[in-house]
């Protein structure tokens, strides 16, 4: 699903996936066969929805822990499209980045605040977007 679909429909696949979501057969790190619920994780997360950045909250991620002696890893089940370990979805940083690449008037400071962040999150995005290709773009070559 589109995160840029401009309706609210990505907290309503959240809600869903956290109702739906089924157990999994299996522990992804020993292969064990005894999984159980090992509650729930609260997240907030930013997302284009058209041309704006919506803040969701109470985004709620189904927590799954290993029974065996030997393993007990616990892990999160995420809803499809939020990004572990980030706030700010990629499609937002997606957005920005495209907007200082594709406009040679736009400044940081413009984009961060048209996608609700600061100016140093949007510079952090560059680098590590189009980071790798600074050599061959001046205004980004430091």
């Amino acid at each position: 699903m589109s995160l840029h679909n401009g309706d609210g429909k990505f907290k309503e696949l959240c809600d869903r996936f956290f109702e739906t979501v089924k157990r999994p057969r299996y522990c992804p790190f020993c292969q064990g066969l005894r999984i159980h619920w090992n509650g729930h994780r609260e997240r907030s997360a930013s997302v284009m929805e058209g041309d704006c950045v919506r803040h969701l909250t109470d985004i709620f991620c189904r927590r799954v822990k290993c029974a065996s002696h030997v393993c007990k890893k616990s892990w999160t089940l995420r809803p499809p499209g939020l990004t572990p370990r980030r706030h700010y979805q990629l499609c937002v940083v997606a957005s920005a980045v495209r907007q200082v690449v594709s406009d040679c008037h736009s400044t940081l400071t413009a984009v961060a605040r048209a996608h609700q962040c600061c100016r140093r999150t949007v510079g952090r995005w560059l680098r590590w977007v189009v980071g790798p290709s600074a050599p061959f773009i001046p205004d980004l070559a430091r």
